[in-house]
């Protein structure tokens, strides 16, 4: 009873006391509650998480400038290939990538590598292209020019690569004049992945594979790549002409219709085979810390056999006494025969290359006021070693000494190493841009320091490099005195040609830009750029852009440019042995371009252009000067179009180039004549290409046609059609004898019968499935069809190819003996179809 008595007693003063505490709540006011008076209390605005650089940033590029420009200013007249591209190309390099997708690009071989051909420039070397990795550039500079990266059959480590057509030396540089190759590679993106891939390629004898390892966080990226590829080469069918046959001049398929006792009777080279079968590698990594600092480090090796038109070659080992008789005076008469080894490319090239990179920016945007700055810093060093054997081999007999007999049966004695050198650069460049809200001013500075110097892992005494191989240690080198025709160097024409063990030469660039966008649909865009060299004199290069972006659909653009070509480091060199410095070759350009997007799935374009170029050369005998030996002009147009979908890709263009006229000043025969016909005759005035990619499978796999078409070799149908048909007509009035008349008529008539330089039309097909999150398969076929027998012409140098001019004779031409080589322009190999197939699998 007492417990039940306390509860009613203690919940009746709860109850009273909760009811006293409402009271006092009810009167309360502000001031009683808090204490003290209160105040007004006004929140912050709500300001967004924003980061106003990437705002600003997003939609630009420095493709064409130092400044940040628009992509839609920058777009006219690039191509950008993507990794999407690369995967479903049927192509075996970044040649075969630039013949696919790039408007008016096309490749050939020669007996310096491939050689790129751009807007109706091809040159013996690729000395007017740039090639640059991740901001480095990775050109040789003492020889071949643009040749590292180009001839790489695993390409799984890039990410994109734009191509600017035409000159872009006030952005990249003296030498950026016909075209430029940006490549960038992959990096990390989230999380961890690893990939495996693999790849076969038939007919080639291909084969190899890769492997990618990734890590992303927010504070670090990591990126590895590694690859290797073996390959064997292809056993192609080989048309050329030797015009110095044991009886008369010969010609026919290497190694299938030369006579027994012709050189060209010896099979040809194989195709892309590796350089005395060393594979290919690729190792590359970089590190991104705290998305600022990037490292980057990479190292390639590639060589192949030069595949122009040459037969393999039999390397003399020795002589072996058969018997021993005497002369009339009793002396011994020795009877001798030759012995040989087998059969081997003695023709061709390696190149290998290490590189590493620092970089960072620094950037600053005040979204109040549309004022900022960014800064971009690049420091690199880039180290090459360069080896190209010659094809030249001679028999001997019993007059060649006994120590220089047995050095032929070595591959790899230095009388076979027409070129033999290595090339280290070190690099920093420095670019700072001012952001005002109606435009952008940069201005920067680039310094290159070259240290041209002997191969890697190579004596001093071997260095060798200079046109033809002229430049060479010194009297101690083992080739110094020894006839040419056993791969050595005379004696008496060494005025400039002992190097040491190399020499070093320093580079500044300075540049300067001026970007302005007043209104929405005008921007002017100018640059300047200034690179002086130890051995040359100064280059500028100019650069003026006008763009009208009159609304979302359309864009105008006229382009001018001022762009140089600074001799090669070998040639700075001669020239400089003389204690004179050498002018660059310089040359203008003119473009006018449109540009209509109506949406985002169609695009047009229309580009027009005129390019006017100084042709220099090194003075001959004695390469004392690089001099200016003419000029020659030439115009086109390039038309694109593109439809896009999600699941369709359908890019069509066309190209149409207009050669002008070359101009030769009053020079010697070997100045000027040496270079008379190279260019125009190694081009297509015509060229169109079709790329067709469809999607299906909810994106899971795609298909890809590749149709290309190249025709109308205007000049050099003028040698195979019109030249050529005097020439046979005066050789056959000359003939001496019946049966030369009939092996003249017969020559005649195979040459005939190849209707040389007609209609090259190709399609490719590919296609890829995605089996699985993990599995990734592709396939292609190239040359499924051609015509003319997928045939690729080699590089004619346009030596033999004069036309019958009384103003030859006052050169010092033979107007009969040098016409009669015109012939030798026929030359081509026979490209096979082939299958290739790739395999990725991601963990």
């Amino acid at each position: 009873m007492k417990k039940i008595l306390g509860i009613v007693a203690g919940v009746c003063l709860g109850l009273i006391t909760q009811a006293q505490n409402l009271d006092d709540l009810t009167d309360c006011n502000e001031e009683k509650f808090i204490g003290k008076n209160s105040e007004t209390y006004t929140p912050p605005p709500y300001t967004p998480k924003r980061d106003a650089w990437k705002k600003w940033r997003r939609g630009r590029n420095y493709r064409l400038t130092h400044t940040l420009q628009k992509d839609r200013l920058a777009s006219a007249g690039t191509t950008i290939i993507t990794a999407e591209d690369i995967a479903l190309a049927p192509a075996r390099n970044l040649l075969d990538l630039l013949e696919l997708y790039v408007p008016g690009a096309y490749w050939i071989n020669s007996e310096e590598g491939k050689l790129i051909g751009m807007r109706g420039w091809m040159a013996p070397r690729n000395l007017r292209y740039q090639v640059f990795v991740d901001g480095v550039n990775v050109n040789q500079q003492s020889h071949s020019g643009a040749i590292n990266e180009l001839e790489n059959w695993d390409m799984d480590d890039i990410a994109q690569i734009e191509v600017i057509r035409g000159a872009a030396a006030a952005r990249y540089g003296a030498g950026a004049v016909s075209g430029v190759i940006l490549i960038t590679t992959k990096v990390a993106v989230a999380g961890k992945k690893t990939q495996v891939g693999g790849n076969y390629v038939s007919g080639y004898n291909n084969y190899g594979g890769n492997f990618t390892h990734t890590v992303a966080n927010d504070d670090l990226t990591f990126t590895f790549f590694g690859s290797w590829q073996r390959t064997l080469g292809a056993t192609v069918n080989t048309f050329a002409t030797n015009p110095r046959g044991l009886f008369n001049p010969e010609i026919g398929y290497i190694g299938q219709s030369f006579p027994f006792f012709s050189d060209f009777s010896r099979p040809s080279f194989t195709l892309l085979g590796d350089y005395d079968g060393e594979p290919q590698m690729k190792l590359a990594a970089e590190l991104n810390i705290l998305n600022k600092w990037k490292v980057k480090a990479r190292y390639t090796s590639a060589g192949t056999v030069l595949n122009g038109v040459g037969m393999q070659s039999l390397q003399q080992v020795g002589l072996v006494i058969d018997s021993v008789t005497t002369d009339v005076n009793g002396f011994p008469v020795y009877n001798y025969s030759r012995e040989f080894t087998g059969f081997v490319n003695l023709k061709a090239f390696r190149t290998r290359q290490m590189m590493a990179s620092l970089s960072r920016e620094w950037h600053h945007l005040d979204s109040t006021t549309n004022r900022g700055y960014f800064i971009k810093a690049l420091a690199s060093w880039n180290t090459q070693d360069f080896q190209s054997r010659s094809d030249s081999t001679y028999t001997y007999g019993v007059d060649v000494p006994e120590f220089l007999r047995s050095r032929f049966g070595n591959l790899d004695d230095p009388l076979y190493k027409r070129y033999n050198f290595g090339e280290t650069t070190l690099n920093a460049q420095v670019t700072g841009t001012y952001i005002l809200p109606i435009g952008q001013i940069a201005l920067g500075a680039d310094y290159t320091r070259k240290n041209i110097t002997t191969g890697w892992n190579d004596l001093p005494t071997e260095i060798r490099l200079g046109d033809g191989g002229v430049l060479i240690h010194s009297e101690n080198s083992t080739i110094f005195g020894l006839p040419s025709q056993y791969g050595g160097i005379s004696d008496n024409l060494y005025a400039f040609g002992f190097v040491g063990n190399g020499w070093v030469s320093d580079r500044w660039d300075f540049f300067g830009e001026l970007n302005l966008s007043p209104v929405k649909w005008f921007n002017l865009t100018a640059s300047t750029r200034v690179t002086t060299h130890s051995f040359s004199k100064p280059a500028w290069n100019h650069r003026l852009s006008l763009s009208f972006p009159i609304n979302h659909a359309h864009l105008l653009q006229f382009n001018g440019q001022i762009a140089n070509r600074l001799a090669t480091e070998e040639q700075l060199h001669e020239i400089f042995s003389y204690n004179r410095l050498a002018p660059p070759e310089k040359s203008m350009s003119y473009e006018a371009r449109y540009l209509f997007t109506p949406n985002d799935q169609w695009r047009f374009g229309v580009t027009v252009y005129q390019n006017r170029s100084e042709i220099s050369n090194l003075n001959r005998p004695l390469a004392e000067n690089f001099i200016t030996v003419g000029q020659m002009q030439y115009s086109g147009i390039e038309a694109e179009v593109s439809f896009k979908t999600r699941q369709l890709l359908v890019r069509a263009n066309y190209t149409h180039l207009v050669p002008g006229l070359v101009d030769y000043y009053n020079r010697n025969y070997q100045d000027s004549l040496q270079v008379e016909s190279m260019f125009f005759k190694n081009t297509p005035n015509e060229m169109a290409k079709l790329l067709f990619r469809y999607r299906f499978f909810n994106q899971r796999a795609a298909i890809q046609a590749n149709v290309r078409a190249m025709w109308n070799y205007e000049f050099a149908r003028d040698d195979t059609d019109i030249i050529i048909k005097g020439l046979f007509d005066v050789w056959e009035f000359l003939a001496t004898s019946a049966d030369e008349l009939q092996d003249i008529r017969n020559f005649r008539n195979t040459f005939e019968e190849q209707n040389p330089y007609s209609l090259d039309a190709r399609l490719d097909i590919s296609a890829s499935l995605k089996i699985s999150d993990n599995i990734t398969v592709s396939a292609y076929v190239l040359n499924l069809l051609a015509t003319n027998k997928a045939r690729r012409y080699t590089f004619d140098d346009g030596l033999q190819a004069n036309e019958l001019r009384a103003a030859d004779a006052n050169l010092g031409v033979n107007v009969l003996t040098d016409f009669f080589y015109s012939y030798q322009r026929l030359q081509f190999i026979e490209e096979p179809t082939v299958f290739g197939a790739r395999v990725k699998l991601t963990f």
